[in-house]
């Protein structure tokens, strides 16, 4: 989900933050002596450890979001995953559309061969027929070999042809197409055999497992929000009852002046015992968040906060 995704820009800071603590441990190691500096040295190994699997942990994630963003957008155009992203990536190079932008192309494609299937006296039937293409036969083959095939057919046709071709079938932003046509099905066929002869399609078992995960997680998140939530809702009642007690308390103090260094005390210790009660609920809550987003750099901080002794 998309919060695992923002994870990976926290990792730039999260390295200075490991190399001061790096740093801080070999200046004291190199003061304890041979033994201190192996120790700072195992340690500064480890952490390096750390910063390599948080960043591995990150990437996969961010990736894991992508593959799933574009397997819900490849469902709701009616195409596979792997065909929405060859079409992406050739719209992408060939006429600086992507995302979204080139989605909506794809979609109107697919559109048009299904409405001309669906209806033998669709305009684009006749337009078809006269360069020998079929829109229920292209329509079988798939998006990506569909539109090779028709991006090469049409080059038969004159300039008004072809923009009148092109116009039904990508609709009024057809004009953005028509002059790379032959570009983008080339391009499209070039990525789809590179893909598939270096084995990198991904199958629609892998793109289910992915999307699977991802759920997954997603119900790990919601399981500690709604754990935090039960906690916050069993402790509200105490926090009445501890703000009634106060409140009723100071309607009847008496003699104030002569025992405010009292109050005061007792204040400070209540206040202590509330900031303590505060910060382990707040780091727990934090520890199980970063858990469920697999992100471990919110320990970095909590471990060089330790070690110069700044949390208080």
């Amino acid at each position: 989900f998309a919060d695992l995704a923002r994870n990976a820009p926290v990792l730039s800071g999260m390295s200075g933050s490991l190399g001061s603590v790096v740093s801080s441990l070999a200046s004291a190691g190199a003061a304890a002596g041979p033994v201190g500096v192996a120790i700072a040295g195992s340690f500064a190994v480890a952490t390096g450890g750390i910063i390599a699997a948080t960043a591995a942990t990150a990437a996969l994630k961010a990736q894991m979001n992508e593959i799933d963003d574009i397997a819900d957008a490849a469902t709701r155009i009616g195409v596979s995953f792997q065909e929405l992203k060859t079409l992406r990536f050739s719209f992408g190079e060939t006429i600086g559309l992507g995302g979204s932008e080139a989605d909506g192309h794809i979609a109107k494609f697919q559109k048009s061969l299904i409405d001309a299937t669906a209806n033998s006296s669709d305009k684009l039937n006749a337009m078809f027929g006269a360069v020998g293409l079929q829109a229920g036969e292209l329509l079988k083959r798939g998006p990506v070999k569909a539109l090779d095939e028709v991006s090469q057919k049409m080059q038969a046709l004159s300039e008004v042809d072809q923009m009148r071709l092109s116009f039904e079938l990508f609709g009024k932003r057809g004009l953005e197409v028509v002059a790379a046509m032959q570009e983008i099905g080339s391009k499209s066929r070039e990525i789809d055999a590179f893909l598939s002869e270096r084995g990198l399609k991904l199958s629609d078992d892998q793109v289910a497992a992915v999307g699977a995960a991802n759920d997954a997680w997603d119900r790990v998140a919601l399981t500690v929000d709604s754990l935090m939530s039960v906690v916050a809702a069993e402790f509200a009642p105490i926090f009445t009852l501890v703000a009634n007690e106060i409140n009723s308390g100071a309607v009847g103090l008496s003699g104030w002046t002569s025992s405010i260094g009292s109050v005061v005390t007792g204040g400070t210790y209540l206040a202590g015992v509330f900031y303590d009660v505060y910060e382990i609920v707040t780091i727990t809550y934090t520890t199980l968040q970063n858990i469920s987003r697999l992100d471990f750099s919110g320990a970095i901080g909590d471990i060089k906060s330790a070690m110069d002794f700044s949390t208080g």
